[in-house]
């Protein structure tokens, strides 16, 4: 996400043509910033005008940003009956019996929130993933798990053991990784080095959400994924 924050005042109140020069100027005011293509997308009966544009090789999204509610603290017409049952069972294994005491608790609370507006980047961009031979001693403690999935790394392109390692298939060969633990303030201190932040609790919540209000969102895409 790009720490240079633009300005967008009163987006929502702004003619589709003073829209589009400020996203245009954008790019010419952000350093390494191309513009692509204006886009609009639309989800839960809102709709949101702005561009993507690309830097370093990854896409961004604009978002505008705006005053919003977020957090969650009941639901509004209650659990359906299968949704209440999985839970019950997945949260059995921790022995959570009280589902609705265990989300209130979990979930933040209800709040009124500025956000500003964002370049955010659009997909997920995985760190702490080193490159080695497929070979590699570094692999020898995992390859009974490589082995028995060998099959599925063939067929599915890849197979990732959780935090530890994970193969991928490219043009036709396999490619290794070790994974290792990125301390955040390193993290932190090299994306700020490039004009770049990691989102905030209150940003993260928004851009994930979409402009949702309910707990669960199920299968469908983010609306600026």
């Amino acid at each position: 996400m790009s720490s240079k924050n633009p300005d967008a005042p009163g987006w929502a109140t702004r003619s589709q043509s003073e829209r589009e020069a400020l996203l245009k100027s954008i790019a010419e005011t952000h350093p390494g910033f191309q513009l692509l293509r204006y886009e609009h997308f639309e989800r839960f009966g809102m709709r949101t005008d702005t561009a993507v544009y690309a830097c370093d090789g990854a896409e961004f999204v604009f978002v505008p940003g705006g005053t919003v509610t977020l957090g969650w603290d009941s639901f509004a017409a209650g659990m359906d009956e299968a949704t209440r049952a999985e839970l019950r069972e997945a949260l059995a294994e921790w022995e959570i019996t009280d589902v609705d005491g265990y989300l209130r608790e979990t979930m933040s609370p209800v709040r009124t929130v500025t956000v500003p507006p964002v370049l955010a980047e659009r997909e997920v961009n995985a760190i702490g993933w080193r490159q080695v031979p497929p070979g590699s001693p570094e692999l020898e403690k995992y390859q009974k798990d490589i082995a028995k999935n060998a099959r599925y790394i063939r067929s599915h392109g890849g197979y990732e053991l959780h935090n530890c390692c994970k193969m991928r298939k490219v043009d036709g060969e396999i490619v290794a990784y070790i994974y290792e633990v990125t301390p955040l303030a390193w993290l932190q201190s090299r994306l700020a080095g490039g004009g770049f932040s990691l989102p905030t609790e209150d940003e993260w919540e928004y851009l994930c959400g979409g402009g949702s209000r309910t707990l669960f969102r199920g299968a469908t895409a983010l609306i600026f994924a």
